[in-house]
């Protein structure tokens, strides 16, 4: 039928139906079927939409425990999760994840999500700064697990919202250093004319290829660069040492 939808969980197809579609499958009187809030796990119930329900079938059924201590029942189905006694309707329409009572996946929003919060704003400066990317969650989330703080913090890097945020502030601190993107690619260019080492030769070249886009295979843009190809670490080196401003090379 045109209406009818389906989700695959788990490897398996959940169905939400319309009541004629319904009736046709499973051979039964459709007007047996309960209201959602009534339904236990296995049941196909109907929805709230009006003047035609859906049916779907309840995947789960569960009590969440309150700090009062007063449990308060829900039901899983492909619509989403709800509270049996809450006053929130079930409409006909598939939920993007079936696990949370907004109907919204968690994950895939904190992947896409533009906005920073202000913890994610700490973390972005600590990182800009030069801090270790484990020790700037640490820092910045209420959370002492570093394992937990290892894949969070990993996780966060490949967001383009904390990304941008960090190429703007080691913009910031390299412009109140007084090095501009110019100036850099510049005394790349000298090390690359007029260095005496064939390592500081190729290492220069190497980095003007990358601001460039000349090698951009991809790869690149799951690291945090600036200006295509320059790392933190030498931004670091930069600031603490000055190397690149003086056109100089490591002994």
């Amino acid at each position: 039928m045109e209406n009818d939808k389906f989700k695959i969980i788990k490897g398996r197809t959940h169905w939400l139906l319309t009541v004629r579609s319904y009736k046709k499958r499973h051979n039964i009187n459709a007007y047996s079927l309960k209201h959602w809030r009534l339904g236990d796990k296995g049941d196909w119930v109907l929805s709230d939409d009006s003047p035609e329900p859906m049916a779907v079938q309840v995947l789960g059924k569960g009590i969440i425990e309150s700090k009062s201590g007063k449990g308060q029942e829900y039901i899983r189905t492909v619509c989403g999760s709800y509270m049996t006694a809450g006053k929130k309707k079930m409409y006909g329409q598939i939920a993007e994840s079936i696990y949370t009572f907004s109907g919204i996946d968690g994950h895939k929003n904190f992947l896409e999500r533009k906005e920073l919060n202000p913890r994610e704003i700490m973390f972005a400066r600590y990182v800009a700064l030069g801090e270790d990317s484990v020790d700037s969650y640490l820092k910045s989330f209420k959370t002492e697990d570093r394992k937990y703080a290892s894949s969070r913090s990993g996780q966060l890097l490949r967001t383009e919202r904390v990304q941008k945020m960090v190429r703007e502030e080691i913009k910031q601190i390299l412009d109140e250093e007084g090095v501009s993107a110019n100036y850099i690619i510049q005394k790349f260019k000298q090390v690359a004319d007029i260095g005496d080492r064939d390592t500081d030769v190729l290492r220069s070249l190497e980095s003007l290829a990358k601001m460039s886009g000349l090698f951009d295979t991809g790869a690149e843009k799951q690291q945090l660069t600036v200006w295509g190809g320059f790392s933190p670490e030498q931004l670091d080196s930069v600031k603490e040492e000055q190397l690149l401003a003086h056109g100089e090379s490591e002994n």
